[in-house]
Order: structure tokens, then sequence, then C-alpha cells
């Protein structure tokens, strides 16, 4: 099987016949010519080939298309024009997609140095108990960048602020859109009661997310966190790769997705399952039959040439989904045993990196899904975010399913006076969590509140666990599945 997908998934991008497009390359100049990377014998452009968004008035342009062939990279068929922004140390290239996954295949733009930056930041919880919102006022902000599966421990004192913070983040090998981030962080700030945060999360790339509320009745802090994947010139990871769409630039970095349906009429199925060429670079020739060496410098020889997949207008019930025009795949899905009727259709969108099938077959549907969601791996767990309603206060613990996150808080000489540690397990249709929750509530001039037990959340919907003799909840629980 295994085979079967590389195959599929080599003629579904390598065999692209597709009209002209202008990508830029976040790349230093040596990947593409690794003799001509300085600025001597450069020929420079008084005007750049065309107009594109990649372009502005006073860059310094260079014309790659006079370098020698044996000492660039060259694509079959060549690519229209490449031009290097020396002003925004950009590649920028113009050719179909055929030459486009060429390029992607030597210059490796996933294989660069990356670093995360990880931005704390500390919020005044309202006095109303307000829901979260970044328009509350913000009374302190961490920022660094450390690289990926290694430590990295941050302070920062001034003004009777402090914020220690030990974090270690990952990534997957060719994703870079979800991050995992292992936070523990102790927060002092003026008038503030002592704060210490110990979680573990996933976080989409460069979405901020809140994490965490302490809130006593009349103070507390709301934390909000956001990771992202930079290159070591600071460079979004995400700019690494851009396609010019119109008037507007969109990235060619691959994310992660669902498979997803569309209902299309009263009897018809239209299936997406993305499919990037980030993934499909680690994919070797199905002809060589060789396992190659993951520690081996890639070579420098020429990309393979490539077979040719026709571009076709899909039916125009598809367009809102994958656009007017696609690559057709009805004979590749034909060989893997997918049925495809005359009025069915499977294509390839290489601009949003996705594969799609149409049919009024639900068992083929499935078959297709089953076929290719696999090739991007399993989502990592499901980040949810508890809120807990006490009497009087509220927490708020963001933590990923199956993994422990717990909140402590300290009063006066510095004793502890509140603490919750939960560990939630979210369903695997996303509509209930088993909730594991330890909550002790010990307030300076009451005996306390303990609740130690096990639950099970409806999503989105609050639950008494804990009631006092007036037959008033003391603690009430509500838990949301967290989405960018």
């Amino acid at each position: 099987m295994k085979r079967i997908l590389r195959v599929i998934a080599w003629l579904s991008c390598t065999c692209m016949a597709h009209g002209a497009e202008i990508v830029a390359w976040k790349t230093p100049l040596a990947r593409y010519s690794w003799q001509h990377s300085g600025q001597e014998k450069q020929i420079r452009l008084t005007n750049p080939p065309e107009a594109t968004l990649f372009f502005r008035p006073g860059d310094e342009l260079w014309d790659l298309g006079k370098l020698p062939k044996d000492e660039r990279i060259e694509t079959d068929p060549p690519l229209e024009w490449a031009v290097w922004n020396a002003t925004t140390s950009t590649l920028v290239t113009k050719s179909d997609w055929n030459g486009i996954w060429q390029l992607h295949q030597q210059l490796r733009v996933s294989s660069l140095p990356k670093l995360c930056r990880v931005t704390m930041e500390v919020f005044d919880v309202p006095k109303d108990g307000a829901p979260l919102s970044d328009k509350s006022t913000l009374l302190s902000k961490l920022s660094w960048t450390s690289r990926f599966q290694q430590k990295s421990e941050v302070k920062d004192g001034t003004d009777g602020r402090t914020i220690d913070v030990t974090a270690e983040t990952s990534i997957g090998t060719d994703r870079f859109d979800l991050i995992d981030l292992v936070l523990e962080t102790t927060i002092r700030l003026p008038e503030k009661p002592k704060l210490e945060l110990k979680t573990s999360l996933f976080l989409d790339n460069d979405h901020s997310t809140w994490i965490a509320r302490d809130f006593d009745g009349k103070q507390g802090l709301d934390l909000l966190v956001t990771a992202c994947v930079e290159m070591t010139d600071g460079t979004p990871i995400r700019e690494a790769m851009r396609l010019q769409a119109g008037n507007k630039v969109k990235s060619l970095v691959p994310t992660v997705s669902e498979p997803m349906r569309h209902r299309i009429g009263d009897n018809r199925w239209l299936c997406l399952v993305p499919l990037s060429m980030e993934e499909l670079a680690e994919f070797e020739s199905p002809a060589d039959g060789k396992e190659s060496d993951p520690f081996a410098e890639p070579p420098r020889d020429q990309p393979r040439k490539s077979l040719r997949l026709t571009e076709v207008d899909v039916p125009k019930a598809l367009h809102p989904w994958v656009g007017r025009r696609g690559l057709d795949l009805n004979e590749t899905m034909r060989n893997t045993g997918i049925t495809i009727k005359p009025e069915d259709f499977a294509g390839y969108n290489p601009a949003s990196a996705t594969i799609f099938l149409y049919s009024d077959s639900e068992h083929e549907i499935d078959k297709f899904e089953m076929l290719f969601a696999s090739m991007g791996g399993d989502r990592f767990p499901a980040l949810s975010r508890l809120h807990l309603e006490e009497n009087p206060g509220q927490t708020v613990l963001a933590a990923c399913s199956g993994r422990n996150s717990s909140l402590a808080r300290y009063g006066t000489e510095n004793k502890l006076s509140k603490c919750v540690e939960i560990q939630p397990f979210v369903g695997r249709k996303g509509d209930l969590i088993d909730l594991r929750i330890h909550y002790e509530n010990k307030a300076e001039k009451q005996l306390g509140t303990l609740f130690n037990a096990s639950s099970t959340l409806s999503v989105g919907q609050y639950q008494d666990l804990l009631t006092g003799s007036d037959g008033k909840p003391i603690l009430r629980a509500k838990a949301d599945i967290v989405r960018p």
C-alpha cells in the first residue's frame, strides 16, 4: 500500500502541465546557483521582466537567466525567467507547475534552518470578569527565539514585574503549522498574587491562543501565547514559498487540515484531501526502487524529467471549492481501484495542494479518503480549554487531549491559595471530553474547597461539578475545543 501511495503522489504532482505562475522563494541564492551567489559578474536589470508583487520600485534585481546552465538549477521545460531580488534576498521565478515542482525538489526550502519565536502576554482581567480579550490592559510581555528540540530558559524582571519561563518547542519534519510547546512559567506582578503555570500545548503557527486565566472575583491575570516558526533572518516560515494569485500573495508552505466532504446537490459528494508539495518532496521515484539515505547530502544533479497530466475544466458545481481548472487524475484513480464514472471527476489543484474526488458513491468517497488521508499523517491531539466558574472567581486553563496542565496561585507570605490540575481526553467526534480534575481553593478566611474527581463534559455546555447546601453551584465547568 505504501508503494501505491508513493506512485500516486509522484504522478499527482511531478507530472504536471499547467499555466505559468510567479513564485517567490525565500532561500539563499547559493541554492539556485552555487557558483554565482555573490555580487561579482551579476547582470543587473534596469526593469523587471514583468510587473509582480514581489518587485518594488528601487529593488536591485539580478538576471539569473544569463548564468551558465551547468552552474544553476535547470528545469524541463526551462523557466520563463528567474530573477534574484537582492534587496529582499528573494528568488523570483516564472514557470509552469512542473517547473515549480522541480525547483522545490532542488531548493529544499523545508531543510533551511528554522527557529521558533514564542511570545507570552499577560493581561489584567477586567473587574467584571469579562470574556478573554486582547482589548484588556496589557501588564507585561516577553518574546524569545530558540531552536527546536532545545530547552530555553528566559527571565525578565523590570519595574517589579518578573516573568520566568522554561520552554521547549517541537515541530514535525515537514510540517510547520503546528507547534508542540512545553511551558512552565512563574509570573510576579505588583499588587497581584504570584501565578505558576505548567502546561503542554499544540499551537497553530502564528495564531495567538489564550491559555490561562486566574480571577478571584476582584483581580486576576490572563495569559496569551503565540508561537511562530521563523527563518534565521526573522522571516515567517509561511513566506518561504509564495505564489502570486492575481493581486494577492498565497503561501505554498503546507498546512495541516483534515479531509473535507461537501454534499453537492441531492446525491453527489465532493471530497478534498490536502496533499502538499512539502509532503511529496520525500517520495522517491517509483522507478529506482531504492530507499534513500536520510543523512546523505542531496545530490546536485538536475531534476528528473516528468510526464504530463492534462489541465482541464472541472465540473461547474466544483468551482466554489477547487476553481475552474484542475489536473485530470481520472485514469490515475482508476488504477488504484476507485470507480470513476463518466459523470465523476478526480483532480488535483496544485495552488491549494489539494487532491479531490467528485462522485455519487459514498463508498468510493470513503475509499478515496482512506487512501490519501494517511499521507498527511495524524493531526496533533486536540487542544481544549476548560472554563471553571467558582464562587467567587474564574479559572481558565488550556490543555491538550491526554496531557496534564496545572495552575497555582500564591497569596500572602507565598502560601498556596489555589491550585487546579486537569487532564482532558477529547472524544473521537469532538463533542465529549472526559475530564480528570483536581481543584483546591484555600481562601485565607475560609476552610477551603476541594474537588478531586472525574467527569464527562459535553463541549460548550456548563456542568455543575459541586453544589452547596443552598443548592447553588460552588464549582461549574465548561470545555471548548480551541480552533484557529
